[in-house]
């Protein structure tokens, strides 16, 4: 019985081959099914959900909207993005920097999706923000989140103008500002109590250079908490380290309600504050200019 049963357990050398080949088309179809997960979940952090909202624009505006992502319920703030002039694509928004950062310290990312008519923008515009934009924003912040939590701001070109003037004409909403590429200024407030700590940069082969290290200067004298941040042989541009100093900025200021302020210089002369050794060191990764008027 032992005999006659032997060769019945036996596998042929074709079955064999068959089982080996069934088992490297399983694992080619694990590896394949893996990698498409992979790319999946990957796909699905960098297009996280976004949405726009929008009211009608304000007298001498031609849009006014608001995009919206990573929306929590009980945020700590805020993070408001500003691109250059009239632009309303919502790049900024869908960057993983700022999706990481707005995570990390339980924001709420918004990027302004403003526009006015060109011939008018410097006059009239959205960067006038008494003239309405900054209702605008305020409208549509409120009604998305009426719990009003702060507002960290970002500005380059065009959204720094727009930001330069929000944080002067509601400094009680806002926690911190940056900006770069700021052309021109409004005076400096007569006095600099009450007003939220901020960054100025821009590149020193920018004709708007002197604008603001005038605007830094005035304000520094007003006792305002002003960080310089001249940029050498940076045209009208945002380098990533200087972006990245923002987000350390802002969540140094997050993180503290009572920042221990430190004074610090380029080349002896004053170029404000900063919150923290942690911001001192981010900043003087930066190849920095001294704030004087070329």
């Amino acid at each position: 019985w032992r005999k006659s049963a032997q060769p019945q357990n036996r596998m042929s050398k074709a079955q064999k081959q068959m089982l080996k080949l069934s088992q490297t088309h399983i694992s080619i179809l694990f590896f394949v099914l893996s990698a498409f997960c992979f790319l999946v979940a990957g796909l699905l952090r960098k297009f996280q959900p976004v949405r726009m909202v929008s009211i009608k624009p304000p007298q001498d505006m031609t849009s006014a909207g608001l995009y919206l992502g990573n929306e929590i319920t009980d945020p700590a703030g805020i993070l408001v993005l500003c691109n250059g002039y009239n632009n309303c694509s919502g790049d900024l928004i869908r960057q993983p920097q700022w999706r990481q950062f707005a995570k990390e310290h339980r924001l709420v990312l918004a990027e302004i999706a403003f526009a006015s008519p060109e011939d008018r923008l410097t006059t009239v515009g959205y960067y006038y923000v008494w003239r309405g934009s900054g209702q605008a924003l305020l409208t549509m912040l409120d009604k998305a989140y009426p719990q009003k939590p702060p507002l960290l701001m970002f500005g380059f070109s065009g959204g720094g103008q727009f930001v330069a003037r929000f944080q002067e004409w509601c400094p009680e909403r806002v926690m911190a500002w940056a900006v770069s590429g700021v052309n021109w200024w409004e005076p400096a407030p007569p006095d600099g109590e009450g007003y939220a700590p901020g960054i100025i940069a821009i590149g020193d082969l920018e004709s708007r250079y002197p604008n603001s290290v005038h605007a830094f200067r005035s304000r520094l004298e007003k006792g305002c908490h002003i960080l310089w941040c001249g940029m050498k042989d940076v045209g009208h541009s945002l380098p990533e380290a200087t972006v990245e100093l923002f987000r350390v900025f802002f969540a140094e200021v997050l993180s503290s309600s009572s920042p221990a302020w430190m004074p610090v210089e380029v080349d002896g002369e004053p170029a404000g504050w900063v919150p923290s050794q942690r911001v001192k060191e981010e900043w003087e990764k930066i190849e920095r200019t001294a704030p004087l008027e070329q």
